[in-house]
């Protein structure tokens, strides 16, 4: 990928790369295999640039839903709403009916031509046990390096 921010534009690429099951890993060679046909995740969103004078800005509103043998499976419901700043900074603000809320703040610094380091933090609730973040954070990394061979 030339610019991580891109695909915040790019609503059509999430039923396409991120739809296959997350437990079938990030390498597309394999994402896409009849083992893990049986799971698939929705994405349905909206994307549109801020009016002035935060033009540098987009929001995008994202509703996740999967379905496991067709069917949906209502406790991997997840709503997101995601606020591009400009080219290095997003923040990822999702909401879950029974797990809270958190935030997930993506920085971007380019380093040289095609090379980009980026910083993935998560905030979340106190009182929600540790491995539901790590969880959100885990699918969001494999999201992201999905989109890398593409």
């Amino acid at each position: 990928m030339q610019e991580i921010p891109e695909n915040a534009a790019d609503t059509a690429h999430l039923a396409f790369l991120h739809g296959p099951a997350i437990l079938s890993g990030s390498d597309l060679r394999y994402t896409k295999s009849r083992l893990w046909d049986f799971m698939k995740h929705v994405w349905k969103a909206e994307w549109q640039p801020e009016p002035e004078p935060h033009r540098h800005c987009s929001h995008m509103q994202l509703q996740h839903t999967a379905t496991i043998f067709g069917r949906r499976f209502p406790l991997l419901d997840l709503s997101v709403s995601a606020r591009q700043v400009g080219p290095g900074l997003v923040f990822l603000i999702f909401k879950h009916a029974f797990l809270g809320h958190g935030i997930i703040l993506q920085t971007v610094t380019p380093l040289e031509p095609l090379l980009q380091n980026v910083v993935h933090k998560i905030y979340y609730q106190k009182n929600v046990p540790a491995i539901i973040p790590k969880f959100i954070l885990r699918a969001e990394c494999i999201q992201v390096n999905e989109t890398l061979p593409v």
